[in-house]
């Protein structure tokens, strides 16, 4: 199964956007182990990719601030860029911080159901050892 795994985060420091892509990184080589074929998709670093191609997709969380919402302007990049998800089968993760890990969760969750996304399920992790350890259980089959 072709699976994306899609970081999306704005203006984190250099620590905080390194975590987020080695978790990415983590949870794309558990899904290759697995046997499937898991790509990531960062809309920073190639703006205008796609992600109709995919049958599942595995969004990655982490936001700058203490509020824990999804700024505007990854929004309406997304949007403009990823084309629809409508229908695809996708899983959150979100980086864990001080403040406002549910409330993070939760806007993701909402964003992504607007968009027509099925969720299947959310982790809030702290690292790639959380990555590896949670998304070994998850069964990612074609349904």
């Amino acid at each position: 199964m072709r699976i994306a795994v899609v970081p999306l985060y704005e203006a984190l420091p250099d620590s905080s956007k390194k975590l987020l892509l080695d978790t990415a990184a983590a949870v794309a080589a558990v899904l290759q182990a697995q046997g499937h074929i898991a790509e990531i998709i960062d809309f920073n670093e190639k703006p205008g990719a796609r992600l109709g191609g995919f049958q599942a997709l595995f969004f990655g969380f982490s936001v700058p601030g203490l509020m824990g919402r999804i700024p505007e302007s990854i929004r309406n990049k997304f949007l403009a860029d990823a084309g629809s998800i409508a229908g695809k089968r996708a899983w959150v993760f979100v980086m864990k911080r001080l403040f406002a890990n549910l409330r993070l969760e939760l806007d993701a969750l909402s964003f992504l159901e607007k968009e027509g996304a099925i969720i299947r399920n959310s982790f809030v992790l702290s690292g790639p050892g959380d990555a590896k350890a949670l998304v070994e259980r998850v069964q990612v089959a074609p349904s």
